[in-house]
């Protein structure tokens, strides 16, 4: 790639003269690799977007910890003035990095421009390309590039407060202006470029220096094959070591939550309640399909999960799909992923699972290889029948570090169930320290779960059901980013059946699952259709924005009686969502919430708002009294001050 020296990342309106300046790493080092691919089929870059604590919030730690959440975006250019990238994103103080690989059509000097409202900056071929970074407006740089080939790029965006705007765009001659379109991005899952590594000579020799300690590997081409040279370096290294046939640098392992760890509940379907044990790959595509065309992706609506009834026995040890219904499990991951989605799998530890598939007993480590090697970001691992806590602990354990080992640079998270509260080593602290996500009760519902099935399940059985399941969540203990407790399956779509009663049921779960940090995981992604209760519940900003709260609080149990139960958890603002839940089936309840039970000054004022229909409904001093119907849930969120 050829660089133009652009004098202090020159404005637009600026821009005079350049000079080519060709860039080459010492030794034949070169970390953009002029091989590949002609452009024309990308699908977008890899979108890493953190929130930020308002009193902590700067460029120099934009990017601490972990992701609040990941995404394809199909190009940078973004206006979320007003509003924020997902609703776990608050509207301010956030910000967001881009990864992947920029592949042009033609060979011919092009005008990157990147423009935005709060800072920014770019690296094109491992190179740095712009550095506006706490500035606002727009910055551009000339660059020659070749036709067909792929350039590592990195882009990072930080926004505080106000406008919020960001793009990412290019002109040429052949092409004109606008933003750089998907078909010439790609993202580069596991392949962490600069900033993470940034290049600079030190005394004639050439090194990669980075923040924290990492593991890193390194390769000849572009998506490997990656051989470890270090297990776990702090600051940096010199990039000639690994010889001059090593053009491309990963890092991770040491820095990343081993294993998965969402850091905010994870949101999406499992086939079991639509398809129970029939699902076919065709059915996983078209809610990925669904997902990314209908904007739910986007709201975080993204993990596709493939339950029970997958299995077809086994090849020379290995675990394969049912043919018939999944004829290419790789393919089908590659087709989730490009649609901006994530691909669960079930399993459980024994030869055979509940519903007499093929399961990993015996073969722990060469499922975990397997599933880890196909793409697999999510695994739930239910262990149904064992007594014995210490026994299933081993079971997670093993599993969960082969998959560390295989995919080290790539999160893969566990779900597990079984979990009996009823054994006296049961241990809610250890087992969140080894799964990212647990149930301790059954399944969310009786019977098979088709939704065939469930127009004939009396609502009392179903609310008494999903009551078993809440009184089954320990409060607090272990929850937390990473770390998710679960009745698992959301019966979203129940809204919609009026034999469970109208849409008070739906309403009630999906609140409640939002103020105890669940992950909401619906039937089918498909039946979230717009004019249903289903949809309405899905798209609203303000009730999702309560489950996928940055911070991660818990949901607290405050009030506990025979009649009513009242869950609080602490917002990343301080403000209170609470579920006031009628425990009764025919008797409606005044349920009354006192400010010093949420954590508010007694004498305090505070404001009461719906999220559901997005509006205040009191505005009161120390307490407020509402009246709650038989077999319902009501959610609120409570702030002193008026939003």
């Amino acid at each position: 790639m050829e660089r133009a020296q652009c004098p202090a990342n020159a404005p637009l309106r600026t821009l005079r003269g350049w000079c080519r300046t060709l860039f080459l790493l010492a030794g034949g080092l070169v970390l953009a690799c002029c091989t590949g691919r002609a452009g024309g089929a990308g699908v977008g870059l890899r979108g890493d977007y953190y929130q930020l604590q308002p009193a902590a919030a700067s460029p120099t730690n934009a990017f601490a910890g972990l992701p609040t959440f990941r995404r394809l975006d199909e190009q940078v250019d973004f206006d979320w003035s007003g509003t924020s990238p997902q609703p776990s994103i608050h509207p301010g103080w956030y910000s967001a990095r881009w990864h992947g690989e920029l592949v042009p059509e033609f060979t011919e000097s092009y005008i990157i421009s990147v423009e935005s409202d709060g800072g920014a900056r770019l690296w094109l071929g491992g190179a740095p390309l712009i550095d506006a970074w706490g500035t606002a407006g727009s910055n551009a740089c000339v660059v020659s590039l070749t036709a067909g080939a792929r350039y590592p790029l990195v882009m990072e965006y930080f926004h505080g407060v106000g406008e919020a705007r960001v793009r990412l765009a290019w002109s040429s001659a052949s092409l004109g202006s606008g933003p750089i379109p998907k078909r010439s991005l790609y993202p580069t899952e596991g392949e962490l470029r600069p900033p993470l590594a940034a290049l600079k000579r030190v005394r004639g020799q050439l090194r990669l220096d980075w923040a924290g300690t990492w593991r890193v590997e390194s390769a000849a081409v572009s998506g490997g094959p990656y051989e470890l040279l270090e297990g776990g370096r702090a600051g940096g290294m010199r990039a000639d070591r690994a010889g001059v046939a090593q053009n491309y640098f990963r890092l991770g392992g040491a820095s990343a939550v081993p294993g998965g760890g969402w850091r905010v509940p994870y949101m999406g379907m499992d086939t079991w309640y639509q398809y129970v044990n029939r699902a076919r790959a065709s059915d996983l595509t078209n809610n990925a399909d669904y997902a990314a065309a209908s904007g739910l992706a986007g709201l975080g609506w993204r993990m596709i999960m493939i339950t029970d009834g997958w299995q077809g026995g086994r090849v020379n040890g290995h675990i394969v799909p049912i043919s018939q219904l999944f004829p290419n499990i790789t393919n089908l991951i590659a087709h989730i992923h490009a649609r901006g989605c994530l691909a669960g799998i079930y399993t459980e530890p024994y030869p055979r699972t509940s519903s007499g598939y093929t399961g990993s007993g015996g073969f722990l480590e060469v499922d975990a290889r397997d599933f880890a090697a196909w793409g697999i970001d999510h695994v739930q691992f239910d262990m149904p029948g064992c007594d014995n806590t210490q026994v299933k602990l081993g079971w997670v354990k093993t599993f969960k570090k082969a998959l560390v080992e295989t995919a080290p640079m790539r999160p893969i998270s566990i779900y597990s169930g079984g979990w009996r509260t009823h054994l006296a080593d049961f241990d809610p602290a250890a087992i969140a320290r080894v799964v990212d996500g647990w149930r301790s009760a059954g399944s969310a519902c009786s019977g098979t779960g088709n939704l065939t099935d469930l127009l004939a399940y009396n609502r009392i059985q179903a609310w008494t059901n999903l009551l078993t399941h809440i009184a089954e969540v320990r409060f607090p203990t272990g929850v937390g980013p990473g770390h998710w407790q679960s009745p698992e399956w959301l019966p979203l779509s129940w809204s919609d059946i009026p034999d469970l009663g109208g849409t008070n049921f739906g309403k009630a779960a999906v609140g409640i699952y939002s103020v105890i940090s669940a992950p909401l995981m619906c039937a089918s992604l498909l039946g979230l259709v717009p004019g249903s209760h289903a949809y309405e519940y899905a798209t609203n900003r303000e009730l999702l924005a309560i489950n996928q709260d940055a911070v991660g609080n818990p949901g607290l149990l405050i009030v506990s009686n025979a009649q009513y139960r009242v869950i609080s958890k602490v917002l990343w603002d301080e403000r209170r969502a609470v579920a006031l839940i009628n425990w009764t089936t025919n008797t409606t309840q005044d349920i009354t919430l006192n400010w010093a039970d949420c954590g508010f000054a007694p004498e305090s004022v505070a404001v009461v708002r719906d999220p559901f229909i997005q509006q205040n409904v009191a505005t009161n001093a120390g307490s407020w009294t509402t009246a709650v119907p038989p077999m319902s849930a009501l959610t609120f969120v409570l702030s002193t001050n008026a939003p």
